[in-house]
């Protein structure tokens, strides 16, 4: 079981509450160190817990620890690999509301049109 330190639980019920409002975001940090994979793991599972799936982008070189720290947060996490058509396709094929986290590196999303 993984614990979170004190700032990390304040991060995460700040995320908790601002959902709750309707109000969407994310966290940015740079310091290295501070744990910020755990934490925004914990607020995917928040949201996969209501049947979210979760798309988690991250940078090519921490994929391999995302989906690590998620499965030892005991999630099952899906990581689709090939070109950006071939990963939109993968993402699509997630079936809706079934609380799945999908972590992708950012490469596929150099443009904003992907996003849509």
């Amino acid at each position: 079981m993984i614990t979170l330190r004190s700032y990390q639980k304040e991060g995460v019920k700040f995320f908790a509450e601002s959902t709750r409002r309707g109000v969407h975001g994310v966290i940015f940090d740079e310091d290295p160190g501070l744990g910020k994979t755990i934490q925004a793991l914990t607020c995917a599972e928040l949201l996969m817990r209501k049947g979210a799936n979760v798309l988690y982008i991250t940078r090519k070189t921490l994929d391999i620890q995302v989906i690590d720290e998620a499965i030892r947060m005991g999630m099952k996490p899906l990581k689709f690999k090939g070109n950006t058509t071939q990963i939109f396709e993968q993402i699509k094929s997630v079936p809706k509301r079934t609380g799945t986290l999908v972590v992708v590196k950012n490469g596929a999303f150099r443009s904003r049109s992907n996003l849509k």
